[in-house]
């Protein structure tokens, strides 16, 4: 809930135009008391800030070079996938390198 003078909020979120392209936009809520009690509610585009963001973290990942994922990520999805293991009735698997 806002209340005049509280800090701005924003949220995130896809839509999809007329053309039918999906666009991310950022909707931030301002309410103020001056002149009036009044909400300023403002949109933005955001998808390419939003795909440079997902195209950075898609970069980290990944060795530049090779094209192979790097060792946090190794781990990350070893440590998910015993996880399943361990919700899938104890099943597991091993891996050497």
């Amino acid at each position: 809930m806002l209340y005049a003078g509280a800090a701005k909020q924003a949220a995130k979120y896809p839509i999809r135009r007329e053309d039918g392209r999906d666009v991310w936009i950022e909707c931030t809520v301002n309410v103020t008391e001056e002149p009036a009690l009044l909400a300023y509610i403002t949109y933005r585009d955001i998808s390419i800030k939003n795909q440079s963001e997902l195209s950075l973290k898609e970069k980290a990942k990944k060795d530049y070079l090779t094209g192979l994922y790097n060792r946090r990520s190794c781990v990350e999805k070893l440590d998910h996938l015993l996880e399943n293991g361990k919700q899938n009735e104890g099943r597991s698997m091993s891996l050497s390198l």
